[in-house]
């Protein structure tokens, strides 16, 4: 359901209304050309062939690539020699 927008700092309402629903929030991420946070490991492939892959998911360092790194380990470590 459309709802007035609130303007914080002015302590007031907006006169455009904003559409706080799913598909409304849908719509706007999708309209703001950003790296999408959460898609099926089919979308990711697809969005990566068409968008190519952002510096962000490139990253070799930071927390994610130790966790990643561990889990490395861990699988070489369980692999039969």
């Amino acid at each position: 359901m459309p709802t007035k927008a609130f303007d914080p700092k002015a302590g007031k309402k907006l006169s455009r209304e904003v559409d706080n629903s799913l598909r409304g929030n849908a719509l706007r991420r999708a309209l703001r050309h950003k790296v999408p946070r959460t898609l099926t490991p089919y979308e990711w492939e697809r969005w990566y062939a068409e968008n190519g892959v952002p510096k962000e998911h490139l990253k070799t360092e930071g927390w994610l690539a130790r966790q990643w790194g561990r889990v490395a380990a861990w699988l070489r470590a369980r692999r039969p020699r």
